[in-house]
């Protein structure tokens, strides 16, 4: 919270104006930008990245003129970037973003200790219906955290197919089988019943663990899901203080993991 945190210093083209909490970031173009004495230069006098907390609300303000330009949702996307009003105001156009969502499994915990256990919740996750229902068409299943298409990303290594039958053997083989009887998988007297932790208001993410959660079900397994304010959920993911979380990451131009 120091006051230079709202008046950040940069070398690019443009420069903060003026930032309104949860409103408006106001920038215009720098005077002094480095890139003038090479023939460039912002080529906008003054652009405003205004705060929509609301998908739907951002939508709408789109639809009555007072944004030029959103990013839509794969929801979106699919409905309201359907309409014939909106598809006549503007242009919509799909990209693949070098960044993918995840679970992590926190291997200090005796659940998720054993690489089996591992692959078998990835096996238990049906992510083509994830990528069709879901994000509606509009991602990709990956084999490894590289962006497809590129040098590092391995194209021969296919991702891990939905098989919950296949998954429950790995189970089976690491010692969590249901001994009591009672439709819980249990290992040295510990049920398998777990965690998972998420963002609050994280739509599509709630709609994946919720999916999850009653694939695991079935396989013996009981994870529930809590939903933290993001602050608070990085501090417990920073002292490691879960059993899985739902995050996900955003890669760079040089792709260094």
């Amino acid at each position: 919270n120091h006051p230079n945190n709202r008046a950040p210093i940069g070398s690019g083209p443009y420069k903060l104006e003026k930032w309104d909490t949860n409103q408006q970031l106001v920038f215009v173009r720098n005077p002094d930008y480095w890139g003038k004495a090479l023939g460039r230069e912002g080529h906008i006098d003054k652009f405003i990245w205004r705060i929509v907390l609301e998908d739907g609300a951002a939508t709408q303000l789109a639809l009555r003129g007072e944004l030029d330009s959103l990013p839509l949702l794969p929801k979106q996307w699919d409905v309201e970037g359907k309409l014939p009003e909106f598809e006549q105001q503007f242009n919509k156009f799909s990209y693949d973003t070098p960044s993918f969502n995840y679970i992590g499994w926190n291997q200090k915990t005796p659940f998720f200790a054993d690489k089996r256990v591992r692959k078998a919740m990835t096996m238990f996750l049906d992510r083509e219906t994830i990528r069709q229902k879901i994000y509606h068409g509009l991602a990709e299943n990956l084999s490894g955290c590289f962006m497809p298409g590129t040098a590092e990303y391995d194209e021969s290594l296919a991702p891990l197919a939905f098989d919950p039958a296949a998954a429950a053997k790995l189970l089976d083989e690491a010692g969590w089988i249901d001994h009591n009887g009672d439709g819980i998988r249990d290992k040295d007297g510990k049920d398998f019943a777990f965690e998972v932790m998420l963002p609050t208001k994280a739509e599509e993410w709630q709609q994946i663990a919720t999916l999850l959660q009653e694939e695991l079900k079935r396989a013996g397994i009981n994870m529930t899901l809590r939903e933290l304010e993001w602050a608070n959920m990085l501090d417990k993911v920073d002292k490691r203080s879960f059993d899985a979380v739902m995050l996900a990451w955003s890669m760079t131009p040089d792709p260094d993991m």
